[in-house]
């Protein structure tokens, strides 16, 4: 049951309307959460609970990237707040994928242990694909089988969150 805000039923799946009467809010797609600038993808995971602020994303990774520089050569302070928009980008990116494939996957699931899954990538493009995911690719299995042979993202996925495989239900 989702908790409550104010004595109030509160998901991120539900939003209320001016008159107060709480409306069901369908998840964009990855390719429509593809098409949000930036602000809008971290509005939306945060209501998820996938993301911390912008603002908090972006330190970490200008943290990250100072520790670098000691490392490898100076970089001026617009260098790295252009290499933390990057990697930020690149990160919600990722995070949106695995937000839209694990919702994917738990609409199909649907609570039901013995449902049978398929793992799909976007495309068989060498270029686009892992070896990991093209190994995957076809693998068919309930969810425990699916997360013993790791799921789409850092669990199998040499890109990480940057992978683009998805599980889908058999039928």
């Amino acid at each position: 049951m989702p908790p409550k805000q104010d004595g109030k039923f509160s998901s991120p799946g539900l939003q209320r309307n001016a008159q107060g009467v709480p409306e069901t809010v369908r998840l964009p797609s990855a390719g429509e959460m593809k098409d949000l600038e930036a602000a809008e993808l971290v509005d939306l995971l945060q209501r998820y609970g996938v993301v911390a602020s912008w603002d908090t994303m972006k330190a970490d990774i200008m943290t990250k990237n100072a520790k670098l520089s000691k490392l490898t050569s100076k970089f001026t302070e617009a260098e790295l707040e252009a290499r933390a928009e990057q990697e930020a980008d690149r990160e919600l990116l990722g995070m949106c994928r695995r937000t839209q494939e694990n919702y994917t996957t738990s609409m199909a699931v649907d609570g039901e242990e013995s449902q049978l899954l398929i793992r799909l990538p976007e495309d068989y493009d060498p270029a686009r694909i892992c070896d990991n995911c093209a190994d995957l690719a076809g693998t068919i299995g309930t969810m425990v089988e699916q997360e013993d042979v790791g799921l789409p993202g850092g669990d199998s996925c040499l890109g990480g969150d940057s992978c683009r495989c998805t599980l889908v239900a058999v039928d």
